[in-house]
């Protein structure tokens, strides 16, 4: 449940309620929408039809130049809160 600041100060996980009729407040996750470390490499994991993030990479670096890919490996910045996970530096 998302706050609304009048009613609800704090947003709250609430168990699934089908006969729940205040739901302008209820926000839906699907199975896209959680990061789990996998995830990002092997989307197919959870049927998403998509490129993992180390693919993604190559996809985006292959549209470059021949002769600018390798200095764009070179500086590929990781950063953010998923990529302090151990080991993600290194599957990368």
């Amino acid at each position: 449940m998302l706050p609304d600041y009048q009613t609800i100060k704090k947003g709250v996980v609430r168990d699934r309620d089908p006969a729940a009729k205040d739901n302008k407040q209820a926000l839906k996750l699907s199975h896209a929408m959680i990061t789990v470390p996998e995830v990002l490499f092997s989307p197919g994991d959870v049927s998403i039809n998509e490129a993992g993030i180390s693919e993604s990479i190559v996809q985006a670096v292959s549209k470059c130049p021949k002769i600018l890919q390798p200095l764009m490996y070179e500086n590929i910045i990781i950063a953010g809160g998923t990529t302090a996970l151990p080991g993600f530096q290194d599957r990368m």
